[in-house]
């Protein structure tokens, strides 16, 4: 019998101890995965009929509800974790979505343990760039915690709940949106059955000089001009990230339940890795009855 229960506090309170004993600094999503991942296998013993999948995919036509459900997103969903309970030849499942932004981190003359192929980096080399956007990072946080919602209520005899993670080293992540524009997706807040919209009604100016006024209706413009824009402008990067922001990559969506963001250790966060302050929010998803 396993030494431990499959319930989605036993294993919340796994993830989110890997997190915060965590004393690496990791770099990108992936390396939180694996971190993640790694604590699930101590905790949940392959022995004990646990299986640990990483990106998880769901490809379309499996469960033809679903797929109109997330159809607006218009892409075939990945799963970052999913942990998988046999017993007696039947499985229960528990989905996980971890989000990672980082702001810029630099090395200090201090951070003398900190090594690459054994050797201590100079002080003030960059180890990873600010990764902006902070208005898409909780979008996308949201936007997890929907389709661990949609698995919960498509699969509803097998997935007995989901949990998404928000991990960053950016304060800001904390602080109430002050920004219309985006206040819906706060990480401070309730977040209950009401529609949670993109809007873009009023783009930046960026977005008027390359889309010429493409964005200013929700229509859909945006797709016919990405078709056309990229080919007259060198910087076709930029082009598809402002793409991105518009109405058809961003769909307004709403929710069943009402989730409330939880901080780990506060949202004053803790000291960790690299002398780097970080923080975690997490939002736990029900079984759907």
């Amino acid at each position: 019998m396993p030494n431990i229960d499959f319930t989605i506090e036993e294993v919340k309170k796994s993830v989110l101890t890997a997190i915060e004993k965590n004393q690496r600094f990791l770099f990108n999503e992936l390396e939180l995965q694996m971190l993640v991942a790694r604590r699930l296998e101590q905790d949940f013993k392959a022995d004990d009929g646990y299986i640990v999948h990483l990106e998880y995919r769901l490809p379309k036509g499996w469960n033809d509800d679903f797929d109109k459900a997330y159809a607006p997103w218009g892409e075939t969903p990945y799963f970052d974790i999913v942990l998988e309970y046999v017993k007696n030849n039947k499985s229960q499942y528990i989905g996980i979505e971890l989000k990672y932004k980082l702001k810029e981190v630099k090395l200090k003359e201090k951070d003398t343990e900190f090594k690459r192929f054994g050797e201590s980096g100079q002080k003030g080399i960059k180890l990873v760039s600010n990764q902006a956007a902070e208005n898409e990072g909780r979008y996308d946080f949201w936007k997890d915690v929907k389709r661990l919602e949609l698995l919960a209520e498509h699969f509803k005899d097998s997935v007995i709940g989901g949990i998404a993670i928000f991990l960053t080293n950016q304060g800001n992540y904390t602080n109430q949106v002050t920004d219309n524009k985006y206040s819906l997706f706060n990480l401070s807040e309730k977040q209950k059955d009401t529609l949670l919209y993109w809007d873009h009604q009023t783009p930046p100016t960026w977005c008027n000089k390359w889309w010429k006024g493409a964005c200013k209706t929700c229509k859909n413009p945006c797709g016919e001009a990405q078709k056309t824009e990229p080919a007259k402008r060198k910087d076709k990067d930029s082009v598809k990230w402002g793409s991105e922001l518009c109405h058809y990559k961003r769909p307004n969506f709403s929710f069943k339940n009402t989730y409330k963001p939880l901080w780990l250790v506060g949202s004053d966060g803790w000291l960790g890795p690299l002398g780097q302050r970080f923080y975690c929010c997490y939002v736990t998803i029900p079984k759907c009855k």
